[in-house]
């Protein structure tokens, strides 16, 4: 088969094709998680790093970076490397039978182990002059009590036995508990200080530990510092002390009143802070860094080009080089801030939670991160289709993200809590509402929504443009409105008997309003919300809601039969009413997010108890009680655990996972949408040359141009398809009357017809157009998993290139005369991209 195509070609080359197959990819890059802790291998100064999941190492200084083994722990903590070269990680616990707080590194066979005996919940590790381990604990959730966190103190470790050494530890007031410890030093001498986090900073001699110094003005200490001249420098909740003899003294003259979370010094004395709110605290999610040379007398602002939320944990390279751990790894000349992420650090991947995407093309993501002491990752930003990310925190000032929201105006909305320092569960409160009208670059509180005592759980548009927002425990209303994207009336479904707590909101192409309720089920109010909430659904809890706008059948997580199916249906005629039970659905499976494609399928993300039952789903239509659910699997052992979805403009689906990433889909899971045409308006009369223009529902689609002299199009004057928004016909007779149409292509099919224009001809004579000289003709076979490419004398030796659906280059070479033949056999399934010569655009499909 051939075909002569003057700009552009489209191949489907087909591997395979396998009902209910859809498969993702990671996004090239993801939002980076927290650097908890960053130490050096004296020996063979090769640096590691940790997240709360995983280590990695760097040989060259911290340019690049590779992940180590499995650690085989439940939250790391902290990295230390001994004098002679032994790394070890502090954890909450290692996994088995007979859990321990302490793993080594073996660096020959890559491999770590537990230490046998050592204590649960290490935070701080030091190694005294005799060749013994210290370490510190402390519980790392530090939400309780009030907020001070405790573990079981400290313990000395020999080489073969752990010894509890807690001989002097103070209990921590109002509490008969040891107070967490956070980080531990020592002098030249030998005396081991311990900074803790509600008893101040300790001294350890002759096995008693005693209170260092007098006057500390705060006792909750978050970092410690030893100088090469003995001097101890503590890091408080409210700036840094200096021990002077035996007082301290309160140097914080220019550092902002925020924790001091690291403190390291260069070989000159200067001395660097790196500060950031806790979790429980209110306060800006920006991370900040300071510098003195002159112990604390003044601090200068050192943040010129940080952009990143608490800093946890700071290192100083032998190459003149700050490092600070942060939501990755970020690194600036000691001499003058000049920051820069990581971007190659293999840190691990952010707690993800929402995916939105704006009209520009433009990737927000909000990161949750449960209740650990390290900080909140905020609203992460990707221009790039997912290539590159950045933080945009100016402005929050809670610090744990419930939702992220982009509405039909393009403004973008946040919802975030405080973790309540109460509570032993890590519960969070005090929901605030934040809005951005300059892509996220800023943000500022809505005062006019109704404050939840917990939290905003999400935000939906009605197709009239009026936004809606749920919450937690409002007490007047469970869901507000907005007309004017600005002030909300907080009036809507008040009473005793709203349903309390709103876990669910969804909205038909009717402009019907749906919550899901904590104790109501799921309850509906007709005429765009203005009418009375009630129940549409059996009365249960916690329940989820979603719509198929493009049918109106809704889907309901709601406790449901005796058999457990937890995931009600309730057809468009309906309206939510007389639901049914998908009989067929998992047992004690709740459904977190679900998307449609425009061919019938549903897709369902679900979380349960069990974790054979939790994954992602396909749903075909019609929907019925005895539809039948398809568990689609990322390798043959796991599914996909997504908690938000996402269907872009050119039909693929977007997932993200929490820890995992941002995934999409390897190819579209909707049939495109026609284009629109723009020009020349219908009827018009244009001399030649005449140029057809039309606005791109995809840039990745192929467009299919007809023109016909009958409006039935029984005879096809041009035909023709390109990968772009305008042509220009050269075959076109002057004084004639034309109607032409468009329909995109993509890898499943063709979308309808455009409606027919017509236009007429002028006078003006045709163009000259010699086709044969300047086009390029390819061909294929189906199953060769080749494209030969015929190309013209004087267009031989110049060059192609082959993208990914993301732009990325995967291959470039030259054509020759005559036939060059392209291989697609290595290729991993997807959409591609052939540009040649004057950006002729051909593209092939691999797989399915």
């Amino acid at each position: 088969m051939l075909f002569l195509l003057s700009v552009f070609c489209c191949l489907f080359i087909v591997k395979s094709a396998t009902y209910a197959q859809i498969s993702f990819t990671p996004l090239p890059a993801q939002p980076q998680d927290h650097v908890l802790s960053i130490t050096i291998n004296p020996i063979t100064a090769t640096m590691y790093c940790c997240t709360s999941t995983r280590v990695s190492q760097s040989s060259d200084n911290g340019v690049t970076w590779s992940k180590t083994a499995n650690t085989g722990a439940l939250g790391i903590n902290i990295l230390y490397c001994t004098p002679k070269g032994q790394l070890y990680a502090g954890v909450d616990a290692t996994t088995g039978s007979t859990p321990v707080g302490l793993v080594s590194y073996n660096a020959s066979t890559s491999d770590w182990s537990p230490v046998s005996g050592s204590p649960l919940s290490i935070t701080s590790i030091i190694e005294d002059n005799a060749g013994n381990l210290i370490v510190g604990t402390g519980s790392t959730g530090n939400f309780n009590p009030n907020p001070i966190t405790y573990g079981k103190g400290f313990f000395l470790y020999n080489g073969s036995t752990w010894t509890e050494i807690n001989s002097g530890v103070p209990m921590l007031s109002g509490y008969n508990v040891f107070p967490a410890v956070k980080a531990l030093s020592h002098d030249k001498a030998g005396t081991i200080f311990a900074a803790t986090y509600g008893a101040g900073v300790l001294q350890y001699k002759n096995g008693l530990w005693t209170a260092l110094g007098n006057g500390l003005p705060n006792l909750n200490i978050s970092s410690l510092l030893v100088k090469n001249d003995g001097t101890v420098v503590a890091g408080m909740d409210n700036g840094v002390s200096f021990l002077k003899s035996t007082t301290w003294v309160n140097e914080s003259d220019g550092l902002p009143n925020k924790p001091v979370r690291a403190l390291v010094v260069d070989s000159t004395g200067k001395i660097f802070a790196g500060l950031g709110f806790y979790q429980w605290m209110d306060g800006s999610l920006k991370g900040e860094v300071y510098a003195t040379s002159d112990n604390g007398i003044s601090w200068i602002n050192f943040n010129q080009g940080l952009v990143t939320s608490d800093i946890l944990c700071m290192y100083v390279g032998s190459t003149h080089t700050v490092f600070a751990g942060a939501a990755g790894i970020w690194k600036s000349p000691i001499s003058t801030a000049t920051w820069s992420n990581i971007q190659s650090a293999l840190v691990g991947v952010n707690q993800t939670s929402r995916i939105v995407r704006n009209s520009k093309g433009v990737l927000f993501t909000i990161c949750d991160n449960q209740p650990k002491y390290y900080g909140y990752g905020g609203v992460f930003r990707s221009t790039d289709g997912g290539a590159s990310w950045t933080q945009i925190l100016n402005g929050i000032n809670r610090h744990r993200g419930n939702f992220v929201f982009c509405d039909s105006k393009d403004n973008l909305w946040a919802g975030c809590t405080t973790l309540n320092g109460t509570a032993s569960n890590g519960s969070h409160t005090g929901g605030t509402l934040y809005k951005s009208t300059d892509n996220g670059e800023s943000w500022h509180q809505n005062t006019s929504i109704l404050s939840p005592t917990l939290r905003f759980s999400g935000m939906q548009e009605s197709p009239s443009g009026k936004l809606y927002i749920i919450n937690g425990w409002g007490g007047p209303s469970n869901i507000s409105s907005s007309t004017d994207f600005e002030a909300w009336d907080n009036s809507l479904n008040g009473g005793a008997d709203n349903g309390g707590m709103a876990f669910g909101l969804a909205i038909n192409s009717k402009n019907d309003v749906f919550v899901g309720t904590e104790t109501n089920g799921v309850m509906r109010s007709l005429n765009d919300g203005n009418d009375p909430f009630i129940s549409v659904t059996p009365k249960g809890g916690n329940n989820s809601v979603f719509i198929d706008r493009q049918t109106d059948f809704m889907f309901g997580g709601i406790p449901g039969d005796a058999s457990g199916i937890y995931l009600r249906g309730s057809q468009p005629s309906d309206n939510g009413s007389n639901s049914f039970v998908f009989k067929n659905f998992p047992p004690y499976t709740g459904p977190t997010a679900m998307a449609y494609d425009n061919r019938g399928n549903a897709y369902l993300s679900a979380n349960s108890g069990s974790f054979a039952n939790s994954g992602f789903y396909i749903l075909p239509s019609p929907w019925d009680s005895n539809s039948q659910f398809t568990k689609i699997m990322a390798n043959a052992n796991v599914s996909y655990y997504f908690t938000s979805l996402l269907v872009d403009p050119c039909g693929y689906l977007y997932g993200a996972q929490a820890g995992a990433g941002i995934y999409v889909s390897t190819a579209p899971v909707n049939l495109p949408e026609p284009p629109i045409i723009q020009s020349p308006m219908d009827g018009a009369i244009i001399p030649l040359p005449v140029t057809l223009q039309w606005s791109l529902p995809c840039t990745l689609d192929s467009i299919e141009v007809q023109i016909s002299t009958d409006i039935l199009f029984s005879t096809i004057e041009f035909d023709t398809v390109v990968l772009k928004d305008n042509i220009t016909p050269t075959t076109l007779k002057a004084n004639s009357k034309y109607y032409w149409r468009l329909r995109s292509s993509n890898s499943l099919g063709q979308s309808k017809w455009s409606p027919p224009y017509t236009f007429k001809t002028g006078t003006v004579g045709v163009l000259e157009y010699d086709e044969s000289e300047s086009s390029i003709n390819c061909r294929y076979l189906p199953n060769s998993h080749t494209i030969t490419v015929n190309v013209p004398s004087h267009l031989s030796g110049t060059s192609y290139s082959i993208f990914n659906i993301l732009g990325q280059l995967i291959r470039t070479n030259t054509l020759q005369f005559g036939n060059t033949i392209i291989s697609t056999e290595s290729l991993q399934n997807g959409l591609f991209f052939l540009k040649m010569y004057g950006n002729q655009t051909f593209c092939f499909m691999v797989g399915n």
